[in-house]
């Protein structure tokens, strides 16, 4: 309970004991009122609130529209009727009648009208029509419009807005005002989605013909076209009617009768353009004009390709009357004088011709786009390329002159008729295994081996087309080229390798060949055949692994299912010559897996007769014990010496293997670095690293010895193969199975730009595809069903006044700082930057960690000693983390003060020591565990505890989520209740945005989480403060 003395400075960090929960108001204390705001959102959720306590009901009310057209202007208004009685009143404001149905008011409009604006008190139309009323006025009141009370009798429609009304109605009241319309009275009009019925009228004069439309009313809007016609609205959507809206829409606009003329000279060109256009809208006939007289005459085209060199290509288009005839004519459609002779050859002898450039044109049109430019002089249209850009050329001969063979009779001239464009190369292609390896024999049949060099490996991937020295044209567009560019890209074939033939490969290939080998099944050309030894290589993995190897005994009842699958993984890939990485998550026994693999190999050796070999495990300098724990107690069999200690215990261990039939030595990733010298001449049966992050840079001197020890099979054990960025994945590949993601240069370039960089999808379903088979990821929340459920919070707290001041100061300052330097700047001064960064952190858990006489209190500290009073108080077990040591030491002597015993467990703890506090924290009443996040995220197993609490939050959620599984894991038996403190408007606010923005990477390859360190420009770093 909370002193009175206290209790209204404590009320904001009160804790419920039986839940762990805190509430506090986000009102201000003197307020004694609920808000007019605030009552109407609550009457919005009641149920009871809708009801007026005087009930008037109606029976279907209904709007009635009422639609005015005149000069592109329309208007909508309303009556508002009673279905039943007929009474019928004039909607004299739109606006107040949507507030008094949001309302749900009773309204008067007349004596014979008063009901309560209930929904239910529409019909369905009407509803659509209230529907579509809300978002016009939801729109109007977004650009401020001005609408003000009783200005809404009438509404004005634009564009979308007559779209949407119409979608609205099936039917309406409509007047045409126009000076011209038929009838200006209102008519009640149905909604129809036909074309009108128009008809128009062709007649023949002296001088031509004159057409006159009935008439007709149309208006726009946005994707509709409405016609008016005889008591229907006609709802065509603009794109069906695109052909004939010139033609109507410049009736519409005329002022005078809807009658036109056309004289003769012009009557070739309205016969064969426009008259096809009208005879298929409207209603057409047609008094003494003969169309066939004036319609021109069908020409005939003939194109005619021509190659001048070998890097162009020419087209003549020319249109034929008469072909064939001694009276015909050609007219070049590309040449100077293309409108020339229209009605051509009226004195020659050859006679009249009435040209049809409508189809002129229109081929004209279809084949202009397959070249680059017209020759004005010589009439013709032509392609011209390049060595770096022939690809169009063949492209044009192979894909695009199959549309010119539709259009009319293509004649090619000598020079494209000597092109050979030919098929992929048959490629013969063979996989069989020898010895350790896999051979890969290559054969090309139709082309050279120096050819396929160039087509792999130095001619441009992008370009579909190679001219042989022949003269014939491969076409390396289709997909049978992906073969050899995937084996290319893949295993990095040099010109040596295609020269002799084939190319001894690693095994652990031996998948991605399957793969490929299954792609080509229905190629004719290139396709991998297998061998039978290969072919039993592949089936190991999709085979049962139960058949294949024994667990042993005496953990056949140790073991979960999950973990049985994970031993025979391990098992297959050591038998295959392959690594792996065991990423299971955090808490599922990937120490006990690895166990079972080193006691079943021993158990083999004994019974084969043999010495068992040694193997060596690297670890944490904080883990080593815990190893040597868990081997004592699930596989005592096993021979275990620890290289740790000073130098001569650490050569012991290591020169005595033989003599003291050492099983397994485990040493550090530290002393290994260290040591390296002593491990130089050694080779292991096996190599396992733990926590395998620890080499996640590839260039440091501890991952550069723990990749240089030999052993017949490597495994990586982590939870978070992936915390920063992907070349930690390649890193711990390049441990485990070295070459599989190539050099670090190619896996940079062809995978971690293209992915990372550039977001490419399929380069990142390729890399899943490559790993797969060699990380085993299973997550708890998919093993261990039984598993209790983990609840996580974030509990936020304001500061303190003085904690406060001191954060805005400092604030204020670093902002300042930020501000100063450009990105560039930024760079260079990141670790001065980090450490303000640090300094907010820290102000934010407690002044006292950097001002020495701070004497104005952590909010933060005390609602911690509140959350473990009441946890202790109600029999739970807490894990508390800080990254902060400083923090640790102020809180344990803070938790000392109130009596609350504690153990704290630093970077500074022996290793011994650390084994002995987690057990006795496993055994005893101590209800709160201190740990260093650094320290102690990683390798614990504490399922004692079922509150763990994070002080402090560090850029990486991973390295977090690793901490709060020291609890939530095997062995867990209640359910456990994760926290975050997190001060209100500080930078721990944003760093818990960036932990979820930032971990999609890892998501999308491992469905496990990843962070990138705060590498941020100034523009991040600005949003992070604030």
């Amino acid at each position: 309970m909370i002193s009175d003395h206290n209790q209204n400075e404590s009320a904001k960090s009160e804790f419920i004991t039986a839940s762990g929960r805190r509430f506090v108001s986000d009102a201000r204390s003197d307020f004694h009122y609920t808000s007019f705001e605030t009552k109407k959102l609550l009457r919005a959720y009641s149920p009871e609130s809708n009801a007026p306590l005087l009930y008037k009901k109606a029976s279907l009310i209904e709007l009635e529209p009422h639609v005015a057209y005149y000069r592109d202007k329309m208007t909508l208004s309303f009556n508002i009727c009673d279905r039943m009685s007929g009474a019928c009143y004039v909607l004299k404001d739109i606006s107040d009648f949507l507030t008094a149905v949001e309302e749900c008011e009773t309204v008067s409009y007349g004596k014979h009208l008063s009901f309560t604006h209930d929904k239910k008190a529409f019909t369905e139309e009407t509803l659509n029509i209230i529907s579509f009323l809300n978002d016009y006025f939801r729109e109007k009141r977004t650009v401020s419009y001005p609408y003000g009370k009783g200005h809404n009798k009438e509404i004005e429609l634009k564009g979308h807005e007559i779209d949407e009304f119409f979608a609205s109605v099936n039917s309406l009241y409509f007047v045409n005002k126009d000076f011209r319309a038929r009838h200006i009275d209102e008519r009640l009009l149905e909604k129809d989605e036909t074309f009108p019925p128009i008809d128009l009228s062709i007649e023949k004069t002296a001088n031509g013909v004159t057409f006159e439309a009935a008439p007709f009313t149309m208006f726009e809007g946005y994707s509709n076209i409405y016609f008016e016609k005889k008591r229907k609205i006609h709802v065509i959507p603009r794109k069906d009617c695109a052909s004939i809206l010139p033609f109507l829409t410049f009736l519409s606009s005329r002022r005078t009768e809807n009658e036109l003329f056309i004289a003769e000279k012009d009557l070739p060109l309205f016969s064969s353009g426009l008259l096809p256009v009208l005879n298929e809208y409207m209603n057409v006939s047609i008094d003494g004009f003969d169309v066939a007289k004036y319609s021109p005459d069908v020409p005939k085209f003939r194109i005619y390709l021509d190659m001048p060199d070998t890097y162009t290509i020419t087209c003549d288009v020319q249109a034929v009357y008469n072909a064939d005839r001694y009276d015909e004519q050609i007219f070049h459609i590309f040449g100077r004088n293309f409108d020339d002779g229209i009605n051509s050859g009226g004195n020659d002898a050859r006679g009249f011709i009435k040209r049809d450039l409508f189809k002129e044109s229109k081929i004209a049109k279809t084949i202009s786009p397959f070249f680059d430019n017209m020759d004005n002089k010589k009439g013709v249209l032509y392609i011209e390329a390049d060595e770096s850009s022939e690809d169009k050329i063949y492209s044009f001969l192979t894909q695009d002159i199959k549309i010119l063979y539709g259009l009319g009779d293509v004649y090619l001239s000598e020079a494209i008729h000597s092109i050979n464009i030919k098929a992929a190369p048959r490629i013969n292609l063979g996989v069989s295994v020898v010895s350790d390896l896999l051979e890969l024999s290559i054969v090309p049949e139709d082309i050279s081996v120096k050819e396929l060099d160039d087509i792999l490996n130095r001619y441009d991937r992008r370009k579909k087309y190679y001219r042989l020295k022949s003269g014939e044209v491969l076409d390396l567009s289709s997909k049978e080229m992906d073969i050899l560019y995937s084996l290319r890209d893949g295993l990095l074939l040099s010109k040596n390798d295609l020269a002799e033939g084939h190319v001894s490969i690693p095994k652990f290939r031996a998948l991605f060949l399957d793969e490929l080998a299954d792609k080509s099944k229905d190629y004719e050309f290139s396709h991998i055949s297998l061998s039978r030894e290969f072919k039993k290589l592949v089936n190991t993995f999709a085979g049962s692994y139960e058949k294949e190897y024994d667990i042993p005994d005496s953990l056949q009842d140790v073991l979960r299912d999950y973990q049985k699958a994970g031993y025979y993984w391990l098992r297959t890939l050591k038998a295959n010559g392959f690594g792996g990485i065991l990423a299971d998550d955090m808490g599922l026994g990937k120490t006990l897996q690895v166990l079972s693999l080193l006691l079943s190999m021993k158990e083999e050796a004994k019974r084969q007769g043999i010495n068992n070999r040694c193997s060596l495990i690297v670890c944490p300098a904080s883990l080593v014990y815990n190893w040597q724990h868990e081997i004592q107690r699930f596989t005592p069999e096993l021979n275990c010496e620890l290289a740790v200690g000073i130098k001569p215990d650490r050569e012991r261990v290591t020169s005595e293997i033989d003599e003291e039939k050492t099983d397994v030595i485990i040493t550090s990733y530290d002393l290994l670095r260290r040591d390296i010298d002593l491990y130089r001449y050694l080779s292991f049966e096996c190599v396992i690293i733990d926590e395998a992050q620890f080499i996640k840079n590839p260039s440091t001197q501890v991952a550069k010895a723990v990749k240089s020890v030999k052993a017949g099979f490597k495994a990586a054990l982590t939870g978070t193969p992936i915390e920063n960025r992907l070349s930690e994945l390649w890193s711990i590949f390049d441990f485990c199975m070295p070459g599989y993601l190539f050099n670090y240069k190619n896996f940079k370039e062809k995978i971690e730009i293209p992915v990372v960089s550039d977001g490419d999808g399929d380069e990142m379903q390729h890399l899943r595809r490559m790993i797969a088979p060699f990380v085993l990821r299973r997550l708890k929340k998919d093993v261990l069903k039984d598993l209790p459920d983990k609840l996580e919070e974030n509990i936020v707290s304001q500061m303190t006044k003085e904690q406060e001041q001191l954060y805005k100061a400092h604030l204020q300052r670093v902002k300042m700082l930020v501000h100063s330097k450009d990105d560039e700047e930024i760079k260079r001064d990141r670790i001065a930057i980090l450490s303000e960064l640090t300094r907010l952190r820290q102000l934010c858990c407690d002044p006292g960690l950097i001002y020495e006489n701070y004497n104005g209190g952590s909010a933060k500290a005390d609602l911690l000693l509140e959350m473990v009073k009441s946890a202790a108080e109600s029999g739970h077990k807490v894990l508390l983390f800080s990254q902060f040591t400083s923090m640790l030491d102020r809180i344990s002597k803070l938790l000392a003060k109130e009596g609350i015993s504690h153990y704290l467990l630093t970077g500074a703890t022996k290793k011994e020591d650390r084994i002995k506090m987690v057990d006795a924290f496993q055994e005893d009443d101590t209800p709160v565990f201190c740990i260093s996040l650094k320290a102690g995220g990683t390798g614990l197993n504490l399922t004692a505890a079922d509150i763990v609490i994070h002080y402090d939050h560090w850029w990486n959620i991973a390295v977090q989520n690793q901490a709060t599984d020291r609890a939530h894991r095997i062995g867990q038996k209640n359910v456990v209740t994760v926290y975050r403190l997190i001060m209100k408007d500080t930078i721990e606010e944003r760093i818990i945005l960036l932990q979820n923005k930032k971990k999609e990477l890892a998501d999308q390859l491992l469905n496990s989480d990843s962070l990138s360190t705060p590498k941020l420009s100034k523009e991040e770093l600005l949003e992070l403060l604030g």
